[in-house]
């Protein structure tokens, strides 16, 4: 038995399942409000969540770790399955989180320096 990576066509369920978990937990921080033109899509086994002038991408990872981190947080319960976070990826425009281990990529085109929204969220 070989065992395939997770992807839309050899584990569907899980592979959209981590999806819902990242959008959800976007919403329950409270950044969805601020990203115009949200797209998202698969490629390379990786999702790829896109949005302009919204939160800076690291900035939002960061908070979504924290999220995962605080077990009375909203979202924690929707980020279980987040395992790691790359700070390393050296761009201000990508950040990247492994949830359900499956590779998440979040991006940000024209980042806006919007701190009233985050900082509200991240109490």
């Amino acid at each position: 038995m070989t065992s395939q990576p997770a992807s839309e066509w050899h584990q569907p369920e899980r592979y959209f399942e981590a999806l819902g978990r990242v959008m959800q937990a976007l919403a329950l921080i409270g950044v969805l409000d601020e990203m115009t033109a949200l797209r998202w899509w698969s490629a390379d086994q990786t999702w790829k969540i896109e949005w302009r002038r919204g939160p800076d991408p690291h900035r939002v990872a960061a908070m979504l770790w924290q999220a995962a981190a605080d077990l009375q947080h909203p979202a924690s319960r929707a980020l279980r399955g987040m395992t790691s976070l790359d700070r390393s990826n050296g761009s201000p425009h990508y950040a990247y989180l492994q949830v359900l281990d499956l590779p998440v990529m979040l991006r940000a085109l024209d980042p806006a320096a919007s701190d009233t929204g985050l900082a509200a969220a991240s109490v």
